[in-house]
């Protein structure tokens, strides 16, 4: 009760001073409506360009609504070119979700994986792959290492965090 009230302060607060957030924005070239209880679709605000491609870096740590706005810009781009690491993703607290990447990438009619780290010497390659394994989502990525090996200073661990 007391989050809705303050949700509706704020709304209010804008309407009143005729302001717009960054939320607004993405929600209007989304041709989304923000309502108390939710969202509603309306007529999307602005025309989109006519772009020969479109990059998005990071996709990984896309919010649904970002990738709505995503969507109609890229709607008449002959190329679209997402970009991340599923493995990577560290918005989740902002609405984040790294299930949009792979569901872009489970419907995409031309795929590329790129299966080459051009950071991760082969120790911490193998490090962070054991580390990722345990979270609920894994997925068997098959990397390998930079070709020089990089420098492995090797690996530490802080065994008094896992002592606690």
């Amino acid at each position: 009760a007391v989050v809705r009230k303050l949700v509706e302060r704020y709304e209010s607060a804008k309407e009143r001073d005729d302001r717009l957030d960054f939320t607004d924005l993405l929600l209007m070239l989304a041709g989304k409506k923000h309502l108390i209880d939710g969202l509603i679709d309306v007529h999307p605000i602005g025309k989109t360009p006519d772009l020969p491609a479109v990059v998005v870096d990071e996709t990984q740590d896309t919010t649904a609504l970002q990738f709505l706005c995503i969507q109609r810009l890229a709607a008449g781009a002959k190329w679209v070119y997402a970009v991340g690491d599923g493995h990577q993703g560290i918005f989740s607290f902002a609405g984040a979700d790294p299930a949009i990447l792979l569901d872009w990438y489970e419907k995409a009619d031309k795929k590329d994986v790129m299966r080459k780290s051009h950071r991760l010497p082969s120790k911490l390659l193998a490090h962070s792959e054991r580390i990722v394994k345990r979270n609920r989502d894994w997925f068997e990525r098959n990397l390998e290492p930079r070709e020089d090996g990089g420098r492995d200073r090797g690996v530490r661990q802080d065994r008094r965090r896992h002592e606690e």
